[in-house]
């Protein structure tokens, strides 16, 4: 997942937090902004969603 959106976004971002928990839950923050919460979508975020979100933000 960090992985896809620095591939598609290098150059661009001045920080990439990826916070877990330990129940398996995790939030994606790019620059202080939430992209992606598995917490509030109970699920995980599909192949290219995250660079498509990261490019909306």
């Amino acid at each position: 997942m960090a992985e896809e959106i620095l591939t598609e976004h290098w150059g661009k971002i001045s920080e990439l937090v990826v916070v877990p928990y330990t129940d398996g839950r995790f939030v994606v923050k790019v620059a202080g902004k939430q992209l992606f919460s598995k917490a509030e979508t109970g699920r995980f975020p599909t192949k290219g969603e995250m660079a498509r979100l990261m490019g909306q933000a």
